[in-house]
């Protein structure tokens, strides 16, 4: 650490590991301290706090069925729902409604998986899509509806429910070993940045699991209505209402 604050110009990036390779080669092999956050991590923490980002109607569902993993038939059943409810504004022929389902077959890989972010604060910034709209399954459909009738759903997504940040508790035995060795990637040279700059937080952290299984409601802590979101589709506010 001591070293670290001495080469404290070197450290111009949070995410950049050169400079932490750099000084740490002088004490042992950088290679191997990465190998030791993996091996040791599970002694040090037994959960890890993530979050989760939707657009739920209502979040006490949360709390009694946990975070459920994607389903295809409660998704497509969702996006015809949005279609039928739309029919005031435009209509939308049900073979354009099946098309655009069908034209999403070989995307259901994604199904039966839910993803957590490390950095509810990156999520909010780089990855507001998920709240301001929701499903990122169904801004596809709409999407590829979009593209067929020349009529834009997300709009109507904007409307329903409300912008959620779901705070879990994830058991380190979740984690795969491929993941716990991507997050000392991460981690390792944005702690370096921080003893250099002597700042309380690091940078935003780009990190993520995926589970194949529902999280229990007893691993969800709290949530949260985040009030500004950077829309990555547009760089304008969505803000909840």
């Amino acid at each position: 650490m001591a070293a670290i604050r001495q080469k404290q110009e070197a450290f111009r990036y949070y995410d950049d590991p050169d400079p932490l390779k750099g000084i740490y080669s002088a004490f042992s092999d950088y290679d191997s301290l990465g190998e030791r956050f993996v091996r040791a991590f599970g002694d040090s923490f037994s959960h890890v706090s993530m979050f989760h980002c939707c657009r739920p109607r209502h979040t006490e569902p949360y709390y009694s069925e946990g975070i459920r993993v994607l389903s295809a038939d409660e998704a497509n059943k969702q996006f015809m729902d949005l279609c039928r409810e739309s029919n005031g504004l435009v209509n939308i022929p049900e073979q354009d409604i099946s098309a655009a389902i069908d034209s999403m077959s070989d995307s259901y890989g994604r199904f039966g998986q839910v993803y957590f972010g490390l950095d509810d604060r990156f999520l909010i910034e780089h990855c507001g899509h998920y709240l301001i709209y929701g499903s990122e399954y169904l801004q596809s459909l709409c999407s590829h509806l979009r593209d067929r009738i020349r009529y834009d759903l997300s709009s109507q997504l904007k409307r329903i429910g409300i912008p959620t940040v779901f705070r879990a508790r994830i058991s380190v035995s979740q984690f795969k070993s491929q993941e716990l060795s991507t997050l000392a990637g991460d981690a390792l040279p944005a702690w370096a940045y921080r003893i250099a700059h002597n700042k309380r937080e690091p940078g935003l952290l780009d990190f993520a699991i995926m589970l194949g299984h529902t999280l229990p409601p007893t691993d969800i802590v709290t949530h949260y209505h985040p009030e500004e979101i950077p829309d990555p589709f547009f760089r304008t506010l969505g803000l909840s209402v």
